[in-house]
């Protein structure tokens, strides 16, 4: 999770992605980045890892600014959660500004069990947050959801049994990656933005299996 300046939001995200994790049946934790931020998102994270009742990682730092961006920042925080984890963990990442639902994590996480080496949660925006985006972005998001849903049907109806996985809506807001997977390919892709595609499109081209979790995030 890099948050920048989302301090607003991380008293509902961190609870929520803590009870998400907590309904998995095997330990976890939370790797929390915070950089490159001037308000209070380190000490919100801080409090909240002495009360979360499970292991939270907190990072802050300062990144230059050629790489203070949403990659690197994604780059550095799963490299930090994979260094703390067990070597066959299943790396999760979340944005700071996500409220997750309680199923996020344990079907995801369930995905890679059954043998995705990463496993994408499709998108369903916030109720709260989405009504407060200007009407323009409101009508642009209902028209993306809108196509993303119809080439989603005509897939399964041609290819049914399968993930949907041509224009993948990778997102870094909901995925799931299997350690042992992440270290094969070398890590999350180095990039300024669209880190989640770029994750997605390594995958693929190692020939790792790639999964599409179904309205995994609230």
């Amino acid at each position: 999770m890099p948050p920048p300046r989302q301090d607003n939001i991380l008293p509902r995200a961190l609870p929520a992605l803590a009870r998400s994790l907590a309904a998995l049946p095997v330990p976890a934790g939370i790797a929390l980045l915070v950089n490159n931020t001037r308000d209070a998102s380190a000490e919100i994270a801080c409090e909240f890892g002495a009360t979360a009742g499970l292991p939270v990682f907190c990072f802050e730092a300062t990144l230059d600014p050629l790489i203070a961006d949403a990659g690197h920042a994604r780059r550095f925080a799963l490299d930090l959660a994979a260094a703390v984890s067990h070597e066959a963990a299943v790396l999760l990442t979340t944005d700071a500004d996500t409220v997750v639902s309680r199923t996020w994590a344990p079907r995801l996480c369930a995905a890679v069990r059954d043998g995705a080496s990463l496993a994408l949660a499709t998108v369903e925006p916030d109720a709260a947050g989405f009504a407060a985006l200007p009407e323009p972005l409101q009508a642009m998001a209902e028209v993306e959801q809108g196509l993303y849903a119809a080439q989603a049907r005509l897939w399964r109806s041609r290819l049914p049994g399968t993930d949907p996985l041509l224009g993948l809506r990778a997102s870094g807001a909901g995925m799931a990656i299997d350690a042992r997977a992440y270290r094969r390919v070398g890590g999350a892709p180095i990039v300024a933005s669209g880190e989640d595609r770029a994750m997605a499109r390594a995958m693929l081209s190692r020939a790792e299996p790639v999964a599409v979790v179904e309205a995994a995030r609230a």
